[in-house]
């Protein structure tokens, strides 16, 4: 006995272009809308400021990534710290300033160090034009920066990157 008796009925014809016995509504697709057609997008309001320039975003290549890089930033660079940071830089003989990031365990947990990971890339990303063109600078924190707020990291990473661009003209 045939367990799949009722396949043998399938057709193998496709559906007419615009039919799809799946779905219930034919325009789904077309419309972009679901089935819920209140629900409206609220466009750039709904953002509110999430939306960033192509040329605002920190690109891969902006940020130093390989422990080599890193290595030979600690050996061959000239450093500069406040209470918060020390930030080690050299020229790196390219057109664009590269960001590295370095937060211990001995600053806090992982939910504080990713916090001032992400307030160090935001600054960098705001405040590339006080800087001169052509650094590699790796930002390293220290405990204090743990229990800081956004305006104290901030200030003195503007105090830092004041400092490493005078330093380097």
């Amino acid at each position: 006995m045939n367990r799949w008796k009722n396949e043998t009925d399938i057709s193998a014809k496709q559906n007419k272009k615009g039919q799809n016995a799946r779905l219930f509504k034919k325009d789904v697709y077309k419309t972009g809308q679901a089935d819920h057609p209140a629900e409206k997008s609220q466009g750039t309001q709904a953002a509110c400021g999430l939306i960033r320039r192509p040329d605002q975003r920190l690109r891969k290549t902006e940020r130093l990534l390989k422990r080599g890089e890193f290595l030979d930033l600690s050996r061959q660079a000239h450093s500069t710290g406040n209470r918060y940071f020390v930030a080690a830089f050299k020229r790196n003989g390219l057109c664009f300033s590269r960001l590295g990031i370095t937060v211990t365990r001995k600053t806090g947990k992982a939910v504080v160090r990713n916090r001032i990971k992400r307030l160090v890339r935001e600054f960098f990303r705001q405040n590339r034009h006080l800087l001169t063109t052509g650094l590699d600078i790796n930002v390293i924190a220290k405990k204090a920066a743990a229990d800081a707020t956004g305006g104290q990291v901030f200030s003195a990473l503007r105090l830092l990157f004041e400092r490493i661009g005078g330093h380097t003209n």
